[in-house]
């Protein structure tokens, strides 16, 4: 099959025509568009980040996804009406994510997870920790709906916490980016205690 794409107009409007023709059948679908002035793409225009200190390859199942739609479900709301959920990243190897309710913290760990060569850090001490809203982060996941071939996790302190998607047969890349909630806004996600048992006399 081929498939075309061409900018028209239909009634006057602007449209993306997209015909998709196989032997005898052709099939055109008008889908509206706004155009964009020049002097307004800088206003998407991906943002300006620092080096990454930790990536992280999150793993193949939808199993993530799955976790962060019940997270969302139960945090406490800290930043308006928007739920908030730490995304703690080790280069070691895992990816933590906490919620915070009136009764209890909560947290889920994926551990032994890689890093793509790209994207191995230096230092495999480093510990990042973000802050972003349960609902974007949800959104931010939205490569888990596409065909590709690996989702890795980068997140930059006080800038944006970024998802980079590998699509399948080399078809290019998708990147999610999440804002970051302000450190002031959350509180820090540190690593739990070891447990501890003690007997009172």
């Amino acid at each position: 099959p081929s498939t075309s794409l061409k900018l028209a107009k239909r009634d006057g409007a602007p449209c993306i025509c997209a015909t998709v023709e196989r032997l005898d059948l052709s099939v055109r679908t008008d889908i509206p568009v706004r155009l964009m002035r020049a002097a307004d793409m800088r206003f998407y225009a991906p943002p300006s980040l620092p080096e990454p200190r930790v990536a992280l390859a999150l793993p193949r199942a939808k199993t993530l996804r799955a976790v962060v739609d019940r997270l969302r479900a139960i945090g406490e709301r800290v930043k308006g009406d928007a739920r908030v959920c730490a995304v703690r990243l080790e280069a070691a190897g895992t990816l933590a994510l906490r919620v915070v309710t009136p009764a209890a913290s909560i947290r889920t760990f994926f551990p032994a997870l890689e890093a793509p060569e790209a994207f191995r850090a230096p230092d495999r001490g480093a510990v990042v920790c973000v802050h972003v809203k349960s609902r974007q982060l949800a959104a931010g996941l939205g490569g888990y709906h596409v065909d590709h071939e690996s989702i890795v996790c980068i997140p930059h302190e006080r800038h944006a916490l970024l998802f980079y998607v590998t699509l399948h047969d080399g078809l290019g890349h998708l990147s999610f980016y999440v804002p970051v909630v302000d450190d002031d806004d959350a509180e820090d996600d540190a690593p739990a205690p070891p447990p501890r048992s003690e007997v009172v006399a």
